[in-house]
């Protein structure tokens, strides 16, 4: 484990030495994945199936921040749409307004998951979204939860909505009302709306009442959430029996990019904790604190709390106005 932070730890520091340098490329290499994935599962609009155009915006999403590639894949779906159909594009512009709206107004730190969820959707693990949103956001990333599901579900109608439309056994508009209905009130639809707000909130909770191996178990509470979760609702809601196979596959590959996010994101040396105890005149604290995990600490080299800590500086003081100004 020692030598798992020593690597996190270097990755860590060459970020934080290059990060004007390294951060552009990353941005880039995600740009256009992002965009090819795009291209690949749509395909409706063939000028933008361009090596050149997908360059030229992944430049451009590389100077920009990650809410701007979120933006500019919205805008890519919408244009597949209009591609598809007239009437299509504008339900897609009308969705990915409101999703864009709702996120960026609420919950804007999680606009990437926007791009990155519907991906990983196609990739064929949705489940990533929920336990990745849960570790790195709040109790409001389900509502960022439930608008990828949405948009997920929308992309997911897209080929049928094509055949209906090739087929011409309906009308334009008729195929439009089909395409919201089966989108908007579509079972499976509303199931995974409801499961992946669900493992957010559990993944949250867990992570702000657990002391001890706090991340991991979060990730484990949530991919076991969503995998109880969408096996009982699609047999109970939806009267189906659901393929096993690829449930359990989805979970597992989740489960194991939420610990690689919670790895990089939040480590901890639970063998190393201490329990503080403090008093003001109003009040008795009880405090756990845990260090981080550092790769270069001596195993033996415990937190000690001297009579230092009781001064006006130190860290008795910074934990009473911690827990004043909360």
């Amino acid at each position: 484990m020692t030598a798992l932070n020593t690597f996190r730890n270097k990755i860590r520091q060459i970020f934080a030495a290059g990060d004007i340098y390294i951060m552009p490329v990353l941005k880039f290499i995600l740009a256009f994945g992002v965009l090819t994935i795009i291209n690949k599962k749509l395909g409706y609009l063939p000028i933008l199936d361009s090596l050149f155009l997908v360059i030229i915006l992944s430049i451009l999403c590389a100077i920009m921040p990650f809410t701007g590639t979120a933006v500019i894949g919205a805008v890519f779906i919408v244009l597949h749409c209009f591609g598809l159909h007239l009437l299509i594009g504008v339900a897609a512009v009308a969705l990915y307004l409101l999703i864009l709206i709702l996120v960026m107004r609420f919950v804007p730190k999680d606009t990437p998951a926007l791009v990155l969820g519907p991906v990983a959707g196609m990739l064929g693990f949705p489940g990533a979204v929920p336990l990745v949103l849960g570790l790195a956001g709040n109790a409001g990333s389900a509502l960022s939860a439930v608008m990828t599901v949405l948009s997920m579900g929308f992309l997911r109608q897209l080929p049928s909505t094509a055949a209906l439309l090739e087929a011409g056994e309906l009308s334009n508009l008729e195929v439009l009302q089909k395409l919201i209905d089966d989108t908007l009130l579509n079972s499976s639809t509303i199931l995974a709306m409801i499961v992946a707000a669900a493992a957010v909130l559990a993944v949250c909770f867990l992570k702000k009442i657990l002391t001890g191996f706090t991340w991991l178990v979060s990730a484990a509470a949530g991919a076991a959430a969503y995998l109880i979760l969408t096996y009982v609702g699609t047999r109970v809601l939806l009267e189906t029996s659901p393929e096993l196979k690829p449930l359990l596959l989805d979970t597992v590959i989740s489960f194991c990019i939420a610990v690689v996010v919670a790895f990089f994101l939040h480590s901890l040396d639970y063998s190393r904790a201490r329990n503080v105890q403090f008093e003001d005149d109003d009040y008795y604290y009880y405090v756990k604190a845990v260090p981080k995990n550092v790769g270069n600490i001596a195993q033996d080299s415990p937190i000690e709390f001297s009579e230092e800590d009781d001064d006006e500086g130190g860290f008795r003081k910074g934990l009473e106005n911690t827990l004043q100004d909360l």
